[in-house]
């Protein structure tokens, strides 16, 4: 078997015990690591619901930002089946 871990098993040159002092190094690398792993979870989830947020005050503001975005997403090709009596998606024609 071969990992970093291990080396951390090893005894310590000129100490008898350096076993007890390898494995609570290698408990406090594997806590820093989770905790690494914690604080950007964290950080990555605050970001989003930053973004979230932003995004429906941006909505709220602004209703005519739900048809940009509509028409952003749009990739310019009409239904090729339609129902009778049903619109056409995207256009608006004003009655007279």
């Amino acid at each position: 078997m071969t990992g970093s871990w291990q080396t951390c098993l090893r005894p310590s040159a000129g100490r008898p015990s350096g076993r007890d002092d390898d494995l609570e190094a290698l408990a406090n690398a594997v806590k820093a690591e989770a905790d690494a792993h914690a604080y950007k979870v964290k950080v990555e989830g605050e970001a989003t619901a930053d973004a979230i947020r932003a995004r429906g005050l941006a909505l709220r503001d602004s209703p005519l930002l739900i048809e940009l975005t509509t028409a952003e997403r749009w990739n310019g090709i009409l239904p090729t089946t339609m129902l009778p009596g049903g619109s056409v998606p995207f256009l608006q024609v004003a009655k007279p």
